[in-house]
């Protein structure tokens, strides 16, 4: 037994052990995905990202996969959905907190297309993450600005980055905008500041009744020209509980001047967010198997 496959029979025998204990404690919850709705699950895992999206006919596309300590959980919350497939993989930007069990995830499930950077980023992460691909034999797809795929019937298409190349690697993230029927999501990764400023030039239709905040909600992710332009209902922040220094005061300020209900996962736990293609609603997931707890009336 090679010392590779002995590690993920190890890691495959503890989530096994996880999954059961979560389901008896109840706090992972099988979200009853009805027939007509799409549901993006915003993954409480601290401050990382991993969002995972399930289409009315049942395909999925997870964008980002958190740290690697958050292996565990990400691949037990896909699981407890019954998951076997992943049909689009998106990977925002090669930071750890957005890479870091995307190897996991490549080497435990099925995979159809993988979207992601033309970068050589030098980490860890990206290097087992490229390894996993090679070992599984898939190729990465690396989209230009306006590339599109459907899912279902909901589209995506890449708006961002709009240069091949900045100094900082947030800049680089791929920012998706995603419709279904006539409700829309915007992704904005790890977005801030001049990316985020170009966004906001550009001649992109970047409405969306939901936005994933750019950054865990620092500094330069949410100035109130992409508010104002984005005309959000909702905005959804990734960050770690007792943080003081994500999301940042000027986000929450400009979020709560201009109206948008504003949800943290450091609060809410888990986010499930779903659309019939006409209304949104927002859920979290409850500490028991029931129907999730509404959090927005």
């Amino acid at each position: 037994m090679t010392t590779l496959f002995r590690k993920k029979y190890i890691i495959m025998c503890l989530l096994l052990l996880f999954i059961a204990f979560t389901n008896y404690y109840g706090h992972i919850v099988l979200a009853k995905n009805e027939k007509s709705n799409l549901t993006v699950h915003f993954l409480d895992i601290g401050q990382a990202d991993s969002i995972l999206i399930q289409t009315p006919n049942g395909q999925t596309a997870l964008i980002d996969s958190g740290n690697e300590s958050d292996s565990m959980y990400i691949q037990g919350y896909l699981l407890n959905l019954g998951i076997k497939k992943i049909d689009v993989l998106i990977q925002t930007h090669p930071h750890e907190d957005h890479i870091g069990s995307m190897d996991d995830i490549v080497y435990s499930f099925e995979i159809g297309r993988v979207y992601a950077l033309d970068t050589d980023y030098d980490s860890r992460a990206n290097t087992n993450f490229k390894e996993a691909l090679k070992q599984k034999g898939y190729t990465i797809s690396c989209p230009k600005i306006g590339d599109s795929f459907k899912l279902g019937d909901a589209c995506f298409q890449f708006i961002s980055p709009k240069k091949s190349k900045y100094k900082k690697l947030n800049h680089c993230s791929l920012v998706t905008k995603m419709k279904y029927n006539v409700t829309s999501f915007l992704f904005m990764g790890d977005a801030e500041e001049i990316a985020v400023d170009e966004i906001i030039d550009s001649d992109d239709d970047l409405q969306a009744d939901v936005i994933k905040i750019g950054h865990h909600g620092s500094f330069g992710s949410t100035p109130v020209g992409l508010i104002q332009k984005v005309q959000p209902e909702y905005a959804v922040i990734t960050a770690r509980k007792n943080s003081k220094l994500l999301p940042h005061i000027r986000t929450n300020f400009n979020l709560k001047i201009f109206g948008v209900k504003t949800l943290l996962t450091a609060g809410s736990g888990t986010i499930v967010v779903t659309s019939n293609g006409q209304k949104i609603h927002m859920t979290r997931n409850p500490y028991k198997n029931t129907d999730s707890e509404s959090l927005i009336k």
